[in-house]
């Protein structure tokens, strides 16, 4: 017998195991997995939005915590002020400034492009992954809260606004954090 014969041989037998245990299992695992209550689904999605109005009134009161969901260079070009940034593509690298500013239990309000842009959904359900419940996505996007008045940074650095923060949280480099944030 081959060796191709044979690994062809051995995989047969280790699945046909494999459905024979799941078979008789007290709980058997599931052969096509379906994702319910995702924010693909329009009436889930339609619960995590948060309104102009509910943000507006959120922003003013300084309830909410707004994250940026749109790339470092992006947010780096204009953000709302007090917006914290965590680009959809890395979310786990900017988790920190967040975590450092909001708890879990508060209110946040996640903004991308727009209605068309998936990155404060992707943001979103990462945030919840991580322990945050009461997280809201702004559909509309950024140029709505600029044109709905909501206070505008042009230009400025991707982890704040300065004097803000005033550092980068995510670079132990950064010379403006403290011995004490970065750990050492």
């Amino acid at each position: 017998m081959n060796h191709i014969a044979r690994a062809f041989l051995i995989l047969l037998v280790g699945t046909i195991l494999a459905v024979v245990v799941n078979t008789v299992r007290s709980s058997p695992l599931t052969w096509i997995y379906e994702v319910e209550g995702t924010l693909d689904d329009p009436e889930v999605l339609e619960e995590h939005s948060a309104s102009l109005d509910e943000v507006r009134l959120l922003y003013e009161q300084g309830a909410p915590f707004l994250i940026d969901a749109r790339k470092v260079e992006v947010y780096q070009k204009g953000h709302i002020l007090g917006a914290i940034n965590i680009p959809f593509d890395v979310p786990e690298n900017h988790l920190e400034a967040l975590f450092a500013n909001c708890l879990p239990d508060q209110p946040v309000v996640v903004y991308c492009e727009g209605a068309e842009c998936e990155s404060s959904k992707i943001v979103c359900r990462f945030l919840e992954e991580s322990g945050y419940s009461e997280t809201k996505i702004y559909l509309a996007g950024y140029d709505s809260l600029v044109a709905a008045g909501l206070d505008e940074i042009p230009g400025s650095g991707p982890y704040g606004d300065e004097g803000e923060m005033g550092f980068d949280p995510n670079d132990p480099n950064d010379p403006n954090m403290s011995t004490e944030e970065s750990g050492e």
